[in-house]
């Protein structure tokens, strides 16, 4: 407001006034109340077949340690499911690192309100 930009009444929408427009999108989309750029990420890797390898290590590392708790579950998976891709670029980065090396399907059914909103700006 201070700035003088429109606002925006909804997520996953964009307000205009004359040539100034600003949009309002969270993550991990509109269906989901709670979550981060890590459940997006999860969205679109649900089918990849590395995903049960990541869940039965992470289920195993639970076992050994009772004190992890499952609030940063999301961040686990994708850090140990870019750890195992062919491309050692992608070994260590975050989620939008991994983008910039296209470990992320853009075409995917999860990135569609994404890219309704940008393309709208």
């Amino acid at each position: 407001r201070e700035l003088g930009l429109p606002i925006p009444n909804n997520a996953f929408s964009y307000a205009s006034e004359g040539i100034k427009k600003t949009a309002f999108i969270i993550f991990p989309g509109p269906d989901s109340k709670q979550g981060n750029l890590e459940d997006l990420c999860l969205k679109i890797i649900s089918d990849d077949p590395i995903l049960s390898c990541v869940e039965d290590y992470l289920s195993c590392v639970k076992e050994k340690n009772s004190s992890l708790t499952s609030t940063h579950d999301s961040k686990r998976k994708i850090s140990t499911f870019l750890a195992g891709q062919e491309d050692k670029d992608l070994i260590g980065t975050n989620p939008g690192e991994a983008a910039n090396g296209h470990a992320w399907d853009a075409e995917h059914s999860a990135m569609v309100p994404f890219k309704q909103v940008l393309m709208a700006l």
